[in-house]
């Protein structure tokens, strides 16, 4: 029996920022690092996973339907952040071509998921003639994860542990529509903590390790913990954290 193959496309790139938030939370950032997350999640449960972009970089409409109908994918998920000139608009929204399509299904999973864990309002499972649900030859949905136009929402859309959660309900639902057993990430070991400047509570927990007396911590987690901005910069080729 042959493996599942699922297409993950994170929205934008290059030179698309897609939309900016009101702090400078760009859309194609968000979404690049919760596909790949997704990934991760995917191939856990045992699916062959084809991404659209891996790093920061342009890729047209056409260009991600392409890259899903050449390979045979079994699904396609687009992953973006919503945006309005309204601030106060809020909540998560994922979509199909049509509800006669054979994306309206794995739309319907992947968005029960989603409301399951993100805290957001729920705007619902709606339908639209969006390029990369209409040129895509197998099932295929587009999430709208919240609004980064939103200050709260931006703010979620950035916290590394709300990305993780809506990473795996994706997944998760991807993996109800293929038939698959779920399996569940590995219980994580945290033991590092940032403490608040009073002392009365640990305001984030995070997984570190010990190499021969040096403590190694996930940069993005712990200076997200720190109320820093973190970003990669294809020039110089290294991890950039903005204060």
């Amino acid at each position: 029996m042959s493996r599942k193959k699922v297409c993950i496309d994170a929205g934008h790139g290059g030179t698309d920022p897609g939309a900016v938030g009101p702090n400078g939370t760009r859309e194609k950032d968000v979404a690049l690092q919760i596909v790949l997350l997704v990934r991760d999640a995917l191939q856990r449960c045992g699916i062959e996973v084809v991404m659209t972009r891996t790093v920061d970089k342009h890729v047209s409409l056409s260009e991600r339907a392409v890259v899903a109908n050449k390979v045979g994918a079994d699904a396609f998920v687009s992953v973006h952040c919503n945006s309005a000139t309204n601030a106060a608009a809020q909540g998560t929204e994922t979509y199909a071509f049509s509800k006669q399509s054979k994306g309206y299904p794995l739309a319907k999973m992947v968005h029960q998921e989603l409301i399951a864990v993100t805290g957001t309002v729920d705007r619902g499972l709606k339908t639209k003639n969006y390029a990369v649900l209409r040129e895509t030859g197998m099932a295929a949905a587009l999430v709208e994860l919240g609004f980064i136009s939103n200050v709260d929402e931006e703010q979620l859309l950035q916290n590394a542990g709300w990305q993780c959660k809506v990473a795996e309900a994706i997944a998760k639902g991807i993996v109800q529509y293929c038939g698959l057993v779920w399996v569940p990430e590995p219980a994580q070991q945290y033991n590092l903590k940032v403490i608040a400047a009073d002392g009365t509570a640990a305001l984030h927990q995070i997984e570190q390790e010990n190499r021969n007396g040096t403590v190694w911590a996930p940069v993005r987690q712990l200076a997200e913990a720190l109320g820093c901005k973190v970003e990669y910069d294809t020039d110089e080729k290294c991890v950039v954290i903005n204060r």
